[in-house]
């Protein structure tokens, strides 16, 4: 298993005192609903109400995935040093919505296939593990060793960011093939027939989902990874992360698990984010306190996840473009909340005080 990592459960003092203002800000108690959730939820990983969201970062974990020889996607696998090159470079998807969301973003390579990377940009991190995973129907995608080096390189990027004062973090991914190995970790670990889990991805066709589908089903059946039934226990998620899962994979449950421990909330994306949260919930169940769902996502893997650890996405806009996108798109919508959470008029403002003993439990607000 990976290394003892201290992680607190989410200040619930510093959760009730985000509450409480709320409650003074000039409005009905509670009317931006799963929005004023966020700002709660911030205030407990961060352990104060005073939150501070004014320095973020994604960090873009690229590695390449052996399973891709079975055929399971649209794209070639060079496609994956391809784009996580532009992202190095500041070019994009996800650089391009960082900009005007005031986030930097951060490229890192823990397993692209180097045949397809001659010349790692300088702007890219390098915590390279491996040249992509092994396939999966021909043994463990990962050793124990292998997952545990791209564990840790997650665990150093959060290091590094808590090292420059980061206050909020998203993690996105790149890699061919990875829908494939999310989709597999995650029926595993929620005892789902693949069948209900596996997605088009980047746009498989009926023919191409079957095979997916197939794909999954024989992987976890290999391993005998189907019928759990119960809780997860840790050795149990770390041993599926190793069989069928992804450095990438790997990497982020490593970062999300570091974030927790330096009190830095995450921002979840899609599939892939959401398959390594699930992994690093049931190794340490503290670390969902540090856990923010930003969209829903077109894969039903995504809904899933969240739906098994408690967490509301309060975007759904059908996108399935990684990267981590949906994460930093989030980071516009926490401003506002923010601002209206720190500025916004409250009744003492304007001069009425609260009657806590209103009659059926209803506040009413008086003029001193």
């Amino acid at each position: 298993m990976i290394d003892d990592i201290k992680i607190l459960p989410a200040d619930a003092e510093a959760m009730a005192r985000a509450k409480k203002r709320w409650d003074s800000v000039s409005k009905p108690k509670n009317s931006l609903g799963d929005l004023e959730e966020l700002i709660v939820r911030i205030a407990g990983a961060q352990g104060t109400e005073n939150i501070d969201i004014s320095r973020r970062v994604a960090v873009v974990f690229a590695a390449d995935n052996g399973i891709v020889a079975e055929r399971i996607a649209q794209s070639s696998p060079d496609l994956t040093a391809g784009v996580a090159v532009h992202i190095a470079n500041g070019r994009g998807n996800i650089n391009t919505m960082g900009r005007a969301a005031g986030c930097d973003v951060i490229c890192v390579d823990v397993g692209i296939d180097s045949r397809y990377l001659p010349a790692r940009p300088r702007e890219m991190v390098d915590l390279h593990v491996m040249d992509g995973t092994r396939n999966f129907l021909e043994g463990t995608a990962m050793s124990d060793a292998e997952a545990r080096k791209a564990f840790r390189a997650g665990l150093l990027m959060s290091d590094r960011i808590s090292e420059k004062g980061i206050g909020i973090a998203a993690a996105g991914e790149m890699g061919i093939g990875n829908t494939t190995t999310s989709a597999a970790v995650i029926a595993a670990l929620l005892n789902i027939e693949p069948r209900e889990i596996v997605g088009r991805g980047a746009g498989l066709d009926d023919i191409g989902l079957a095979r997916k589908i197939e794909v999954v089903r024989r992987g976890l059946l290999g391993f005998g990874l189907t019928a759990g039934d119960g809780e997860v226990s840790a050795e149990t998620a770390w041993r599926v992360l190793c069989a069928v899962g992804g450095l990438d994979i790997a990497a982020m449950a490593g970062f999300y698990t570091g974030c927790a421990s330096h009190h830095i909330p995450v921002v979840l994306d899609g599939l892939i984010s959401a398959a390594a949260a699930l992994a690093a919930v049931y190794m340490n169940k503290n670390v969902r306190d540090y856990l923010i769902a930003s969209h829903i996502g077109r894969e039903a893997g995504t809904s899933a996840v969240l739906s098994e650890l408690g967490l509301k996405a309060v975007l759904n806009a059908d996108m399935a473009l990684g990267e981590g996108t949906g994460a930093v798109l989030l980071f516009p919508l926490l401003d506002v909340m923010a601002a209206e959470y720190n500025s916004a008029l409250t009744f003492d403002d304007m001069g009425f005080v609260s009657d806590d003993e209103a009659v059926d439990g209803i506040r009413v607000f008086m003029r001193r």
